[in-house]
């Protein structure tokens, strides 16, 4: 009986997020826009495997093995948590269910980076930062050169060979040599085994398909200051670094070049909808004035005005989104300013008429179901209602059953991300 209750409790729980996060892998914007979906001690960071400073140290897992570690009291201190995020490996998910409510889902995420420019990255930040006071012991793992190449660094654990590979294979601990049935896992696992995955080199798109397939929101986010703007770049990096990197990655290129023709075809991609909340992510990011040049997205029948509406209130949307996240990320007691939320509803609001007219223009009708809620829509009532999904003008619903079940028919999980599902009980616990 105590069972059945708790397995209740815990699918009534909010899904728990887990970041699977590779190093040098745009992880200080992903944490930023994380942090804005999921403020405060809703937001738990796990001590890493595979150290952003260089090494590893597999106590975390050892301890989540054993049932110890930071999550051993009870499955009701992660009850209020909505984000798990460190440097783990995927196989992290063999040991968490103990550590959650009976029945409470777990939904896993990453992002891929270009594994060449990934490991450069992390190497040039060691050696350019390990010696500084700024974060005086973090670059310290042992003696290197005065001048390391990768391959000092990577003879001495400060980087790993394959690390997309060895993260996302699914073992609990990836640690020996990578192998052609770990790259087979891990492109498995990207295919079907995570709910989303994002690509750095394409993180306005990535965010996007992250607040359609998990719910994220808000996604907009602003250019972030952490970059090494010494290391050498293109030209200026050594050939036998390049050569160096290429040589120990050469299962990760091929997991990346997978991953990358896995996003090309999510189909979210040419829908209306996703490229209109794609325009106006990239118009609302700059400072001061939105920037309303970008083209009308194929299919959108109305005349550049009404586009030009459509793409200012979206942006002005996400704007004050952001601005009200981050208000009650520093607020305990939840809710923005009765000012902002005027705001908000008149944003809200204008979207709604201006997709009205988009309709008398020749777009259809939005659709009737609503797409993944804000995270905390439910117990904040200042965070704007999800935009209802825009459709082409033309396309009935029998095509799109037609669509979907030519989708299921080819067994596709496009992208690497599951199909969209409903997100509510992301916000509600339902």
């Amino acid at each position: 009986m105590a069972d059945r209750r708790a397995a209740r409790a815990g699918s009534r729980q909010a899904p728990l997020l887990v970041f699977v996060h590779v190093p040098k892998t745009a992880g200080t914007t992903v944490r930023t826009v994380l942090a804005m979906n999921a403020p405060g001690g809703k937001n738990r960071m796990l001590s890493g495997v595979f150290k952003g400073g260089g090494g590893l140290d597999n106590s975390l897992m050892e301890q989540l093995r054993e049932g110890k570690g930071p999550l051993e009291r009870s499955p009701r201190d992660l009850a209020g948590v909505r984000v798990l995020r460190g440097h783990v490996p995927l196989g992290i998910r063999e040991h968490l269910p103990q550590h959650v409510a009976a029945g409470r889902e777990l939904r896993y995420f990453t992002f891929l980076r270009d594994p060449v420019d990934r490991i450069l990255s992390h190497f040039f930040a060691i050696r350019d930062r390990r010696d500084g006071v700024e974060e005086s012991g973090k670059y310290t793992l042992g003696a290197l050169p005065r001048e390391p190449t990768l391959d000092d660094m990577l003879e001495r654990g400060y980087v790993h060979d394959n690390l997309h590979t060895r993260m996302l294979s699914g073992l609990p601990e990836p640690y020996e040599e990578v192998t052609d049935e770990m790259l087979e896992q891990a492109k498995g696992n990207i295919r079907d085994g995570l709910d989303f995955f994002g690509i750095s080199e394409r993180f306005d798109e990535s965010l996007v398909l992250a607040e359609q397939r998990l719910g994220l929101s808000p996604i907009l986010y602003r250019a972030p200051s952490r970059v090494n703007m010494t290391r050498p770049r293109d030209s200026e990096v050594p050939r036998k670094f390049i050569r160096s990197a290429e040589r120990s990655n050469r299962y990760d290129v091929e997991l990346y070049r997978y991953a990358c023709e896995l996003f090309d075809n999510a189909p979210e991609h040419g829908q209306l909808e996703f490229e209109v909340e794609l325009a106006a992510l990239r118009a609302a990011r700059g400072e001061g004035r939105i920037d309303l040049d970008a083209p009308a997205p194929d299919g959108l029948d109305g005349t550049d005005d009404v586009w030009r509406m459509l793409l200012h209130a979206r942006a002005t949307a996400m704007r004050l989104q952001l601005d009200n996240a981050r208000h009650r990320a520093r607020a305990a007691a939840g809710g923005g300013p009765k000012a902002l939320q005027h705001e908000l509803n008149t944003a809200r609001s204008r979207v709604e008429q201006l997709e009205a007219e988009l309709a008398r223009h020749g777009v259809a009708s939005p659709a009737t179901s609503d797409p993944p809620q804000p995270a905390d829509a439910s117990t904040n009532p200042s965070m704007p209602r999800p935009k209802r999904a825009l459709r082409r003008a033309g396309a009935s619903s029998a095509s799109r059953s037609h669509s979907k079940r030519e989708s299921k028919r080819n067994g596709r999980k496009a992208g690497g991300v599951q199909p969209t599902r409903t997100h509510t009980d992301w916000e509600t616990g339902a």
